[in-house]
């Protein structure tokens, strides 16, 4: 499992994925400078932190055709809380699990949204570092319980109690 955590996101320039959907009309999804993530999950998250040594790795925006400049969201892919964990085996010695770390969606683009972007992040997650094995995330028990998770397929594996 690789552990190194690296200061800088990883270069996802050219990956974009178009998506013509019936109900958002025209959507693209590529990568977003970090610094511009880290802005908008500072921001607009419920919860208005940035984990400075785990978040950013990867980060995808969604965006309308018709405003191409205009990101309306993003999904923060990065490293698990603890990357030393021996959580899993397999047989590629590079092989890792990422996290989706934060995503956040402006309401204006309304349902379905969270599902699109995180299946156009996940394709080009793929793309980005064929090394990630798995990605896995965490909803707040206290807020929902994961309905967007489960739309977009992602296995439950249980819960704990938040303090």
């Amino acid at each position: 499992m690789t552990c190194k955590k690296q200061a800088e996101a990883q270069p996802i320039d050219g990956l974009a994925i178009v998506k013509e959907t019936s109900t958002l009309g025209k959507l693209i999804i590529k990568g977003v400078p970090k610094e511009e993530a880290k802005r908008m999950i500072v921001e607009n998250h419920y919860s208005h932190k940035w984990n400075e040594g785990g978040f950013g790795k990867y980060n995808f925006g969604v965006f309308r055709a018709e405003e191409p400049d205009k990101c309306l969201g993003v999904a923060v892919y990065g490293y698990m809380k603890n990357p030393a964990a021996k959580i899993f085996t397999h047989p590629n010695p590079k092989a890792w699990v990422c996290e989706l770390n934060r995503m956040w969606i402006d309401d204006t683009l309304g349902k379905n949204a969270e599902s699109v972007l995180i299946a156009a992040s996940l394709k080009l997650l793929r793309k980005a570092d064929p090394n990630i094995v798995a990605v896995q995330s965490f909803a707040d028990g206290r807020l929902g319980c994961g309905t967007i998770y489960k739309a977009s397929n992602f296995r439950y594996y249980g819960f704990h109690y938040t303090r």
